[in-house]
């Protein structure tokens, strides 16, 4: 999008002053966001797993006799 506002910017005369001043800043913080909500949003989905204390593996059938005691 930022390539777009540079390029009205730079190719036409048909931009006000300051709107691409004004467009670029906000894409730019509002990117930064986005990727700063993504990244705490995998941090709570990791803890999210974690939290419903399933076990990481599970074990289809047992092998050998079944003598043995479990732990």
């Amino acid at each position: 999008m930022s390539f777009i506002i540079v390029g009205i910017h730079f190719f036409t005369d048909k931009t006000l002053p300051g709107w691409t001043s004004t467009l670029l800043p906000i894409f730019f913080l509002g990117g930064i966001q986005i990727l700063c909500i993504g990244i705490v949003g995998e941090y709570l989905g990791k803890i999210y797993q974690e939290v419903k204390s399933r076990p990481r593996f599970i074990i289809e059938k047992q092998c050998g006799s079944q003598n043995h005691e479990t732990f």
